[in-house]
């Protein structure tokens, strides 16, 4: 029992013991905890600087193949507005050009980030920047700051150093400008008047204007292989030119579409030859004399339509609707209209007269037969009035040459 008693006893620590324990426990901690918020500095510091070394790498790519310039800037209070004056990144900072944003990164809690000269670092087109910078990313404690440095041929560098200075060059020297472009102290630039298309210098031309990546007509132009056109009077641009619809004809103001039997004569609608039109389609060919005046086929001025052709009346003649007649009481005696006389009569020049040897008897003309003789009609001769058989008839005109035997 005694024997139990004694190893109880000896499993327990002494006092002595414990206070050696807690002694190298305490000064463990006091040599370990230093040293890991140190080392815990210099990861965040760390990875700072990693994420800074990667915006700055990420600008430079950025601004070569875009052809533009590209920074990377310290951010306001607000993480999103950036601050071109401060020389703090305390707040974050970004990579943006002068329409976007590109990336925007947080800031690390505990580490300054100090920037010279300047709050924005730029990359041109060319890779260059503006001038030397200098980027410090120090933790909060007593540690060697990270140090990245951008010169302003675009090298980019770190470095551990108290001392962060960036690397200014006295002789920088050009890069060989392609493509029409030519150095202008700081970078490639076409010459004015032209822009970069991403491979040569562009003048544009025939109205043209630069559109940010190539030259363009304004809205409403078609590029036609020299100059801008701009397709009036219903044309539309087919590829190459200005073109009417298909069915209609350019006349040099606007398109028309032929109708009413017209085709296109090459400067505009006109009826087949031989017909006329009458405001809405082509009217029958003109014939017989006739012309057209604008609406029908008329005859001439003082002529007449008599159904196959122009007739001009003359010789006294008028138009009585369908054809030339003589005025009434007159005849035609084919060159021109004369009197017509009646009962045997005829026209002296000025008036009917009865022939030579008789007279008119009111509705004819009679010989004149000398006394005691009558004309007859029947037999055509003057007879003796008294009914002699054997006294000859005889006829007026031999009575005026040979007097007729007298009567028994």
């Amino acid at each position: 029992m005694a024997t139990v008693k004694k190893l109880i006893k000896q499993l327990g620590f002494t006092l002595i013991e414990v206070m050696i324990v807690v002694a190298i426990t305490g000064i463990t901690a006091a040599i370990a905890v230093p040293t890991a918020r140190t080392m815990m500095a210099n990861s965040s510091s760390k990875n700072l600087m990693s994420q800074v070394l990667s915006a700055l790498n990420a600008a430079k790519t950025a601004a070569t193949n875009e052809n533009k310039t590209v920074q990377v800037c310290g951010l306001q209070s607000d993480g999103a507005t950036p601050n071109t004056s401060a020389n703090n990144w305390e707040f974050g900072f970004q990579i943006a050009s002068a329409t976007n944003t590109i990336q925007v990164f947080k800031p690390a809690n505990g580490l300054n980030v100090s920037v010279s000269p300047s709050s924005c670092i730029p990359f041109k087109s060319n890779g260059f920047s503006d001038s030397a910078h200098s980027i410090t990313i120090a933790p909060t404690a007593s540690t060697q700051p990270y140090c990245i440095t951008v010169a302003k041929t675009g090298l980019i560098q770190v470095s551990q150093t108290s001392t962060c200075v960036a690397a200014s060059p006295s002789n920088i020297v050009s890069p060989t400008c392609t493509g029409g472009q030519t150095w202008n102290g700081s970078v490639c630039t076409c010459p004015s008047g032209s822009n970069w298309n991403g491979s040569t210098c562009i003048t544009c031309t025939g109205g043209q204007t630069w559109n940010g990546s190539a030259c363009a007509c304004p809205t409403g132009g078609n590029w036609n292989g020299s100059a801008c056109i701009t397709c009036t009077g219903g044309q539309t641009w087919n590829g190459s030119i200005c073109a009417c619809p298909s069915g209609s004809n350019w006349n040099g103001s606007t398109c028309i579409t032929c109708t009413g039997g017209q085709t296109w004569n090459g400067s505009a609608c006109a009826c087949p030859s031989g017909s006329n039109w009458n405001g809405s389609t082509c009217a029958i060919t003109c014939t017989g004399g006739r012309t057209w005046n604008g609406s029908a086929c008329v005859c001439p001025r003082g002529t007449n339509w008599n159904g196959s052709t122009c007739i001009t009346c003359s010789g006294g003649q008028t138009w009585n609707g369908s054809a030339c007649a003589c005025p009434r009481g007159t005849n035609w005696n084919g060159s021109t209209c004369v009197i017509t006389c009646p009962g045997g009569q005829t026209w002296n020049g000025s008036a009917c007269a009865c022939p030579s040897g008789t007279n008119w008897n009111g509705s004819t003309c009679t010989a004149i037969c000398r006394a005691g003789y009558v004309w007859t009609t029947t037999m055509g001769c003057c007879t003796s009035s008294t009914p002699v058989y054997d006294t000859p008839c005889y006829s007026p005109a031999a009575a005026s040459r040979t007097p007729a035997p007298a009567p028994n």
